[in-house]
């Protein structure tokens, strides 16, 4: 009997234990949650108060040009900077909903069979279109083929090519190339910027976060901190990964490696180049 209790109470001490531990444990994931839900609406009030301060500002002063019977330049001039802030009000937006998407497990990816030489041609040429930075190429003729959501993988390109242009100084080269090694094709995307300290690499694809110390070299202003967070999880959806190298000083490259698509009735293991295979490169200088 004696034996029993004591067996009994040591159940009930260790059950009383494990209780405590997981307490514990969620009361930390709470205290965690609560600060990154502050910090989420800090930087979220911060950002936005920005741009919608903007607007506010250039309907004043185009309802003065109206009243004044300005000149048709300078109001058109007003409604490209306001078409300039909603744009960024936009991009914020978008990324708030991505987020949250991820996060709640609802991003869906539409894949399809795709050419990624084509896409990226395509993409590039829409981003240089018009006044745009300046662009050269150079291609093989064989394709590269991968299954990709094309919306979302272009999102992707857009934010790397984005960031490349924001933190390097003007008419400085960025270099996109796309290899094939084996059964998985690489993009990589290279500027001479600014580069990114080697303590803030690890910490370069979380949410929120942005290289202290480091600012635009274009006049414009750091986003959230959401972009690079985006779009690790859009090509790890894919089944592939991103990488970072960079030198503070010198540039970076951020690197995406996708699995190729591979038809298994047509599968020709020795056609496969299994190191690295420049398969089309592009220039831009911006």
């Amino acid at each position: 009997m004696r034996r029993r209790v004591s067996e009994q109470h040591i159940a009930l001490g260790q059950h009383a234990r494990a209780l405590e531990s997981m307490v514990q444990k969620r009361t930390h994931e709470l205290v965690e949650a609560n600060a990154t839900k502050d910090k989420f609406l800090s930087i979220v009030s911060h950002e936005m108060k920005t741009p919608l301060n903007n607007l506010h500002s250039m309907t004043q002063v185009l309802q003065h040009q109206l009243d004044q019977h300005t000149s048709t330049d300078a109001l058109r001039q007003g409604l490209m900077d306001m078409e300039h802030s909603l744009e960024r009000t936009q991009v914020l937006v978008q990324d708030l909903l991505d987020t949250s998407l991820i996060e709640t497990n609802m991003f869906v990816l539409h894949r399809t069979r795709c050419n990624l030489v084509d896409l990226c041609r395509r993409l590039l040429n829409e981003y240089t279109a018009g006044v745009g930075p300046e662009l050269t190429s150079e291609f093989r003729d064989q394709p590269i083929e991968a299954e990709v959501d094309e919306a979302r993988f272009s999102q992707v390109l857009l934010n790397l090519l984005s960031n490349a242009r924001k933190y390097s100084t003007k008419s400085s080269p960025i270099t996109i190339s796309l290899q094939q090694s084996g059964y998985e094709t690489m993009i990589a995307i290279r500027d001479m910027g600014v580069g990114i300290p080697p303590e803030a690499l690890p910490h370069i694809f979380e949410q929120f976060y942005r290289v202290p110390g480091i600012e635009p070299q274009n006049g414009e202003r750091a986003g959230l901190g959401l972009g690079l967070y985006i779009s690790r999880k859009i090509v790890e959806r894919h089944g592939g990964r991103m990488e970072v190298q960079s030198i503070p000083g010198t540039g970076s490259t951020f690197t995406i490696m996708l699995p190729l698509y591979v038809d298994p009735e047509h599968i020709e293991t020795n056609t496969l180049p299994f190191s690295p295979h420049t398969q089309a490169l592009w220039t831009m200088i911006h």
